[in-house]
């Protein structure tokens, strides 16, 4: 979130000069989606801290490692 937030002005300065229309509504629904999901984590994590904290773990690592060339 931090990062997204922090490209809004350094976005609306390039599209500036470039006559373009910036894209800061969509960062702003970025941002709020990113907050929603947030909460919903939050939710969750409380949900599931009974079975984690009796040793069974919930999160993986769901991604392969992607091969830098």
């Amino acid at each position: 979130m931090w990062q997204i937030s922090s490209l809004v002005p350094v976005q609306a300065e390039r599209c500036l000069r470039l006559e373009l229309k910036a894209p800061t509504n969509y960062s702003i629904l970025l941002l709020k989606a990113h907050i929603w999901k947030l909460e919903e984590a939050r939710e969750m994590d409380e949900e599931i801290a009974p079975i984690q904290l009796r040793g069974v773990p919930f999160l993986f690592q769901d991604f392969p490692k992607i091969a830098m060339s």
